[in-house]
Formats: C-alpha cells, sequence, structure tokens
C-alpha cells in the first residue's frame, strides 16, 4: 500500500508493522514518526539503528529483547541499495516491533516488495500544498485552527516547519494559545518565483516583503529573473524548444511552460528590459529609484497575469 503524508490516519495504519518513510525535511518526518507511534504503541521507545551495521545491530537488538516489550525501530537509509537486503531481513522477522525505514526522496529509486504488513509513505509536498498540510494537521491532531490561523501559518512557516510544529504543539497543549503569529520563514529565490503561481495578492506581497526583509541581495534575485523570463520569452516564441537547453528543471520548468501560456510576448519583452534597468538601478547608475521596489513590481504584475487579476 501506498500512502501520501495527507492520507495518513489512525484507521489506515493500524494493519502494518513496517513503514518506508521517504522525505525531504527532517522535522516533517520526526512528526510522523511520533504519529505513527503513538497511535501503534504510544508507550514504546523510539531505537534509531545503524545502517551501515543493520544486520549485526538489529538481530544483537531482537535477541537482546526476544521476551521485552514491543519497541520502534527507525532506520535512517541513506543508501537504497541497502532496501532489498533489508527488506529481505525483514522477512525473517518473528518480533511484533514497529519498523520505520526513512530514505530521502532523492535517493528512492527503486521498487519496494510490499506485502500486507508493509506501507510506503510519501512524506513531502510542494510548497503550494503547505495550507493542505496544516489543515490535515489541524484534522489529525484536532487542534481547532481558525481559517485565519491557517492562512497566517501558511505564510510565516513556509520553508521553517521547526516555527510551525512548535507552534502546533503548544496548540495542543493549550487550546485558547492565540498568540500572534510572527513570520519566520525563509525564503529562498526560487520559492518566491513558486509562490507566483499560489496563494492571494495579500500573501504573495507579504512573501516578497519578508524575502527582502530578510537581507536578499537584489542582485542575485535580479540575475535569477533575468534567466527565469528570458527562458519563459524563448518558450513563448518556440514552444516545443527543449527546456533542458536552457537549464530549466523539475518546478521550474512547469513554470515557464504556465507563464508563457498566460502572457504576451511583448510584456516578457518590456520586463526583461525593465530587468536590465534594474540591474544598472542596483549597481549605482541609478540612484533616484530603489531596485527592490522594481522587482516588486515585475514580481506582482506577473501574479495579476498568472491569475487573471
Amino acid at each position: 500500500m501506498n500512502l501520501r503524508i495527507f492520507d495518513v490516519n489512525q484507521v489506515n495504519i493500524q494493519s502494518f508493522q513496517y513503514f518506508f518513510i521517504q522525505y525531504d525535511d527532517e522535522v516533517i518526518v520526526s512528526d510522523l514518526i511520533n504519529y505513527i507511534k503513538n497511535i501503534l504503541i504510544p508507550h514504546a521507545p523510539i531505537i534509531n539503528l545503524d545502517e551501515n551495521n543493520i544486520d549485526k545491530d538489529l538481530n544483537t537488538y531482537l535477541e537482546a529483547n526476544l521476551f521485552g516489550d514491543r519497541s520502534l525501530l527507525v532506520i535512517n537509509q541513506k543508501n537504497d541499495k541497502n532496501i532489498l537486503s533489508f527488506t529481505e531481513l525483514l522477512n525473517t522477522n518473528t518480533s511484533e516491533n514497529i519498523f520505520i525505514i526513512k530514505v530521502p526522496k532523492s535517493k528512492f529509486t527503486m521498487k519496494l516488495p510490499l506485502n500486507n504488513y508493509t506501507t510506503c509513505i510519501d512524506a513531502t509536498f510542494k510548497i503550494y500544498e503547505l495550507s493542505q498540510y496544516i489543515n490535515y494537521l489541524n484534522l489529525r491532531d484536532q487542534l481547532n485552527l481558525t481559517n485565519d490561523e491557517v492562512q497566517s501559518l501558511e505564510i510565516v512557516s513556509s520553508n521553517n516547519y521547526l516555527f510551525l510544529h512548535n507552534y502546533l504543539r503548544i496548540k495542543s497543549i493549550t487550546p485558547d494559545y492565540k498568540d500572534q503569529i510572527n513570520d519566520q520563514s525563509i525564503y529562498n529565490s526560487f520559492d518566491l518565483i513558486a509562490a507566483i503561481f499560489s496563494g492571494s495578492k495579500s500573501d504573495f506581497i507579504k512573501k516578497i516583503n519578508r524575502f527582502f526583509e530578510t537581507g536578499n541581495d537584489p542582485i542575485q534575485f535580479n540575475s535569477l529573473l533575468f534567466w527565469f523570463y528570458r527562458s519563459v520569452f524563448r518558450h513563448k516564441l518556440n514552444p516545443n524548444i527543449d527546456l533542458k537547453s536552457l537549464r530549466l528543471f523539475g518546478d521550474m520548468s512547469v513554470y515557464c511552460k504556465k507563464l508563457s501560456q498566460k502572457i504576451h510576448a511583448k510584456l516578457i519583452q518590456k520586463i526583461l528590459q525593465k530587468i536590465h534597468t534594474i540591474d544598472k538601478i542596483s549597481k549605482g547608475q541609478d540612484m533616484q529609484t530603489n531596485p527592490v521596489t522594481e522587482i516588486k513590481k515585475i514580481m506582482i504584475l506577473t501574479h495579476k497575469v498568472v491569475h487573471h487579476e
């Protein structure tokens, strides 16, 4: 059985003993592991085992605890070449312990042999799914967050999931906790481009402001904008162009296609001209204009085009 993190609940994990979890954030996977433990064996200890000596360490632990209470055994699997051998080892296991095998998503390349006692959980999500994740936690843990709290948490906790989970942990202990949610998010340049394609205009502007408040260099970001909008322009002129030749991969290639479908070629040309002007401003050739202000204008204009505002 395969699950996404949004699907994990008390009912659908009850029948499993082995969990393969693919992840890209330690805070999120740690929260998920604790949730599984609290549902299946709430009073059990968490035992971390060394991947490199898994045969020896696992057998040693199982022999030493042959008649002991159940435990939750966590293996941080950094090399997917070891997964199959480890799966074979689990097939010989006769204990009732719960096993969780953590695998970084970038390393999770092979198909796992699943059985009735094993499931794979994808504990990753895109930035535009953050509100879905917060709503999932709200429902899962019965936190009774208001819509305003969910929206605020989405804005302030992007790329800072530690802040998100700490806030929710306090909320679970103190239901009436309503401390002001201060913006703790730290955005990188690619996050800001991704934000063009999701969220309301007001949320988007808050993310832009936060981006530059945390000291990001407008010259570097302006260079990224030039690379991205030039790629959009080239795709607009030739929709069949190989995006890899433009050094666009993954989400960035998706964003390039989306924007090229919604924006007029002449407008892209004007934006590229503005970016060139901003470069001069950033380098001190025009002291009367603020480069950050001009970059914000480009970003907000693009958001309007994408969302037909």
